[in-house]
């Protein structure tokens, strides 16, 4: 968003003060919205993208105050800024209107200059927290990026050796505690040298991430696969008997085998 894409909501009942003050700030590049009411007000702000909106406080129904009260159960001030507008000596109407919510206000009769100045930086703020808000975000999801990169093998996309070893740990804590069995199987992948050594490599990976998702396929979803190290896997069963970790071992075999 920048000035130029901004798009405001002027709420007034009087339709001299909506037209003035939509046609000067629509000269200065805004999309302009109007408003006649509150509840029209609020009907527009939950279906248009609105950026600001200049409020009347003194509306018949639905009066400036209630509209922001309304409005700040679901959008906070940096936002959805908004300013008032009330007369020049309604000091308790600014009072309840700033503990409302509201970011800024105007007295009338309105200074078009004044209104600008504010509108412009409330705007300046709210692209501030966006930017900021972005940045936030990315850096979330690179710590989430780099936390999954950090217990996961590259090669088969399993859990890795270091994240097994804390997951067993874990799971053989709470067998101790609530008396539970817990299983755990370990799988090598016959003759894995002559592969190598015959086929290259790279086909000895691909055989290692296609054993790793024939695995992950045939456990359950609380079970944990995770690659060892080598041509080694393991899978943790929690509350899974040595009977149930047996059937579990033959699937695999099987379906590897095939």
């Amino acid at each position: 968003m920048t000035d130029e894409t901004a798009t405001l909501l002027v709420v007034d009942d009087t339709e001299m003060n909506r037209d003035m003050l939509s046609r000067r700030l629509a000269k200065q590049g805004y999309t302009v919205l109007v408003a006649e009411d509150g509840q029209a007000a609020l009907d527009t702000i939950a279906r248009e993208a609105v950026d600001l909106v200049l409020l009347d406080i003194m509306m018949p129904g639905i009066d400036g105050i209630e509209v922001l009260t309304r409005v700040r159960t679901t959008r906070g001030p940096s936002e959805l800024p908004v300013i008032m507008v009330t007369a020049k000596d309604s000091r308790d109407d600014i009072i309840a209107a700033l503990k409302a919510g509201a970011n800024d206000y105007v007295t009338k009769p309105i200074d078009f200059a004044v209104v600008l100045a504010r509108t412009r930086t409330q705007l300046a703020s709210k692209r501030a927290h966006e930017a900021l808000a972005r940045k936030i975000a990315e850096v979330e999801q690179l710590a989430a990026d780099l936390h999954v990169a950090s217990i996961t093998d590259f090669l088969t996309k399993q859990f890795n050796r270091r994240h097994f070893m804390q997951v067993l740990q874990t799971e053989f804590a709470r067998a101790l505690r609530y008396q539970n069995v817990l299983s755990l199987i370990i799988i090598d992948i016959d003759h894995f040298k002559k592969i190598n050594d015959t086929h290259g490599h790279l086909q000895g990976d691909r055989i290692l991430a296609d054993v790793a998702a024939i695995i992950s396929a045939n456990v359950r979803s609380h079970d944990v696969v995770a690659r060892y190290g080598g041509e080694e896997f393991v899978i943790v069963l929690p509350q899974t008997d040595e009977p149930g970790a047996m059937v579990v071992a033959e699937k695999v075999r099987r379906c590897v085998a095939a």
